[in-house]
């Protein structure tokens, strides 16, 4: 029976991303082995393998990873079906990319944003709104990443309230929420008006996540939540009533959006 080892099968994996690798290997199999700390006969035994073979290999696995792609950015994919100019999102296809994984979801969500970013799209009409659309959809996936991996956004004890695991404040040009649903709805990307929207995006267990929209307010008084500042310098320093935010706050810790102070130790 055939064994490859770790060094070989990352090789393989990388002709199965990029064909082309193939023939810069037949050029000098002894010289690329020796480069790449591989074995000459491993190497040889690549160099011998048919190029179409490696081809259809290839398809089949970029075409897994736009439908991997699909479903975890659907509104993202929907829309760039609808813009001529943003087609590389489309055919973005990370192969050998473990996509069932939240931080690997994540990171193609900002390298939607990168490739997006490339285009030099205008920030106006319906680009605006797809530009909105791969932020929220690449932000769910960076929530769920948070969560998964229980890490808290402070190392001393906090004295003030500061955001959960699993959370993120994010100010959009739309009603982003909105926008996705219908979008998703039409199988088309839909207009919205401009209308500057705060969110709070948090991750629930069994990989559910929820988007509250938030007031200027509330977003405003989030935002400076680093665990750092005691509640009622938050509400002092927003000119909100100290009884309402001990309360706001009371019901988002209930909810695990927000993390506060044990008290007892104080």
């Amino acid at each position: 029976m055939t064994t490859w080892g770790t060094g070989l099968q990352a090789l393989l994996a990388r002709l199965i991303a990029d064909p082309r690798l193939l023939h810069r290997i037949r050029e000098d199999p002894e010289e690329f082995a020796r480069r790449e700390g591989l074995s000459a006969d491993d190497v040889r035994r690549v160099a011998g393998m048919q190029p179409t073979g490696i081809l259809v290999t290839s398809w089949v696995s970029e075409h897994k990873a736009r439908e991997q792609i699909r479903w975890l950015y659907p509104a993202t994919i929907t829309a760039a079906g609808h813009l001529p100019e943003a087609r590389p999102l489309v055919e973005y296809a990370p192969v050998g990319a473990r996509l069932d994984r939240a931080q690997e979801a994540a990171a193609v969500g900002r390298r939607l944003e990168e490739l997006a970013a490339q285009l030099a799209l205008p920030r106006r009409g319906r680009t605006r709104v797809f530009l909105d659309l791969i932020r929220f959809e690449r932000l769910r996936h960076e929530v769920r990443a948070d969560l998964l991996s229980g890490s808290r956004r402070t190392v001393q004890p906090i004295v003030g309230p500061e955001l959960g695991p699993g959370t993120a404040l994010a100010l959009f040009d739309c009603e982003v929420v909105t926008a996705h649903r219908e979008t998703l709805s039409a199988h088309e990307l839909v207009d919205m008006e401009h209308r500057p929207t705060p969110y709070l995006l948090a991750a629930r267990p069994g990989g559910r996540t929820s988007s509250v929209r938030l007031s200027a307010a509330t977003h405003a008084l989030l935002s400076a939540c680093d665990g750092t500042v005691p509640v009622p310098v938050l509400a002092a320093r927003f000119g909100h009533d100290t009884t309402r935010v001990d309360r706001l706050f009371a019901r988002l810790c209930r909810d695990g959006l927000v993390a506060l102070p044990d008290l007892r130790r104080s």
